[in-house]
């Protein structure tokens, strides 16, 4: 007699798994500059920047790109349903409606104007940080937006710098956007004289971001460049805020030539030598970047013969000596 094999497995054992022979549909584009996706359907993205880089009035370009039918700045989104939730949860209502005015005049939308059933605006501010996130999931649920903008998303957890929490805000936002079918774009800072966001749960959106834009200023131009994109790269673009208090494209600033025998002039003032850590060290303070862009500054240095390693492995400035016979004076 044959003994009977019960099969105890879970009949959802492969429901994660993706075979080659599937027909899966590509992501639906929400926003794209020209051919190039930036937002896509089910999945989130961030914008990252410096305290008054103009982040909000990039927000405010956005949602004009979005709704608008020939686009804004280069942007454009081709969808026919469009519907955007933007939420603020840092700013007074007073400087929430200068924003949606703003989107108003872009549109050329007179300020009587409901426009619910396309953009709807939250101020979120005056709220607890677990009473944020229960309305934007419910309005999310009930406004069916394609787009959702959170200018301040770290608001809507108690503390960024607490791993677990931040993880878990990052997952509850990817599954928000791919159950209920949009793109949900996070605006955060960044930390003061660093390209780095804010937190843990900073951290966390970025690994899992569709497309990280970094919001940087000089003077009067602000400039959008892609920090980081899972598709092909958009080309950075630059703008400035007019007469009229909106944002208007704007040639990209040219990047400055540093003097990097000043620099290390700078550095060599209190010094006569230097090990390799210490001066890559002095490097970063004084010139404020990252690591390895300091070591190449190191190797530039040597190159040009600015700097020089001595017999001891330690590293000089280097002094032209004025080989040039002065003349007596008699």
């Amino acid at each position: 007699m044959m003994e009977t094999v019960y099969d105890f497995r879970p009949k959802e054992d492969y429901q994660h798994d993706v075979f080659a022979n599937e027909q899966i549909p590509d992501a639906m584009t929400v926003l794209q500059q020209y051919d190039t996706p930036m937002f896509s359907i089910g999945d989130v993205s961030t914008i990252t920047g410096l305290a008054k880089s103009r982040k909000t009035f990039f927000v405010v370009s956005i949602i004009a790109a979005f709704l608008n039918k020939s686009g804004f700045m280069g942007m454009r989104s081709d969808l026919d349903d469009k519907r955007v939730l933007l939420i603020d949860t840092e700013q007074s209502r007073a400087f929430v409606q200068r924003l949606v005015r703003r989107v108003y005049r872009l549109m050329g939308w007179d300020y009587s104007i409901d426009v619910r059933d396309r953009l709807r605006v939250l101020s979120l501010r005056e709220l607890t940080y677990d009473q944020r996130y229960e309305i934007t999931t419910n309005t999310i649920d009930q406004f069916k937006p394609t787009l959702v903008i959170i200018d301040g998303s770290a608001d809507l957890l108690q503390n960024t710098n607490e791993l677990d929490p931040s993880v878990d805000m990052v997952q509850k936002l990817m599954r928000l956007s791919s159950e209920k079918s949009c793109h949900i774009c996070s605006v955060v800072h960044t930390n003061p004289n660093s390209e780095k966001t804010r937190g843990h749960f900073g951290s966390e959106l970025i690994r899992k971001s569709e497309t990280v834009m970094l919001i940087t200023r000089e003077g009067d131009v602000t400039t959008v460049k892609p920090q980081f994109t899972r598709n092909m790269e958009f080309a950075p673009f630059s703008f400035i805020v007019n007469e009229r208090g909106l944002p208007e494209l704007t040639d990209m600033p040219q990047p400055k030539q540093e003097n990097l025998r000043s620099i290390f002039e700078e550095i060599y003032s209190y010094s006569t030598f230097l090990s390799w850590g210490d001066l890559h060290s002095k490097l970063m303070d004084v010139t404020g970047k990252g690591k390895t862009a300091c070591e190449n500054r190191i190797k530039r240095g040597l190159e040009q013969q600015f700097i020089y390693k001595d017999i001891n492995g330690m590293y000089r400035l280097y002094i032209k000596e004025n080989t040039e016979s002065e003349s007596l004076p008699f």
